[in-house]
């Protein structure tokens, strides 16, 4: 029995100091403020879905090891490194074509990372000239994006404790200790291929660009971060 209340009232005790800590921190003058950065930059990383498939070209069906092959052969011939192609998800899928004769073409995707708006040019004008049409810029991103979002953090939070300060100064009072920091939800504006906000199909871009009816680029990414603080308003 006796440890029984030495135990409760030590709870009571832990729960009355959190309910007074609470008071005080409500009590202490303070400041709240809401700091933003931002940031756009130009991707660095194109990524390209091409899709290989069976298909007939006259008389003769053309199989995907065959397209395969010339397509890393032209990639190459344009300077653009291999090891950038790589297989999307499994290696290859199969789709029925005709439930009666249970006929079957085979089919393998690949993505393509590229650096440069240039590079995009000569692998979508190669893969044309070599009939391969299923391709399109799936996205686009950033090599640094981690390292810029947490700048971005930094920047914001510098951003609220400035903004602190001048308010503060303008009625002679001054910042203090940080209170409270919390981050708002980041925005992170993911850009599309600049020629069309939809997805840009490899046949029409081409078609275009031959009768010189766009030039190739992209937007920039915009980064945004955002942090809202509390600050103690210092008294003497």
């Amino acid at each position: 029995m006796k440890l029984n209340t030495l135990l409760a009232g030590a709870l009571f005790t832990l729960i009355s100091f959190g309910t007074f800590a609470q008071e005080d921190y409500k009590n202490v003058a303070n400041i709240e403020v809401t700091g933003t950065a931002r940031l756009d930059v130009m991707p660095d990383e194109i990524y390209v879905s091409i899709t290989l498939r069976e298909r007939i070209d006259g008389k003769n069906k053309v199989l995907v090891e065959v397209q395969e092959k010339e397509m890393k052969k032209g990639l190459q011939s344009v300077g653009i490194a291999l090891e950038n192609l790589t297989l999307s998800d499994s290696e290859s899928d199969y789709v029925r074509i005709n439930r009666r004769k249970q006929e079957v073409i085979s089919i393998k995707r690949y993505t393509l990372k590229l650096a440069t708006a240039e590079e995009v040019s000569k692998a979508f004008e190669k893969l044309d000239a070599l009939k391969i049409n299923d391709a399109y810029i799936s996205r686009t991103e950033h090599s640094d994006i981690v390292a810029l979002k947490r700048q971005l953090r930094i920047d914001a939070i510098k951003a609220a404790k400035e903004k602190a300060d001048y308010l503060l100064e303008a009625i002679g009072e001054e910042a203090g200790h940080a209170l409270e920091i919390r981050e708002n939800t980041p925005n992170y504006f993911d850009n599309n291929f600049a020629y069309n906000n939809n997805v840009q199909r490899i046949g029409s871009y081409v078609e275009d660009l031959s009768n010189n009816e766009v030039e190739l680029g992209f937007s920039k990414i915009r980064i945004e971060a955002s942090v809202y603080v509390k600050f103690e308003i210092k008294r003497d």
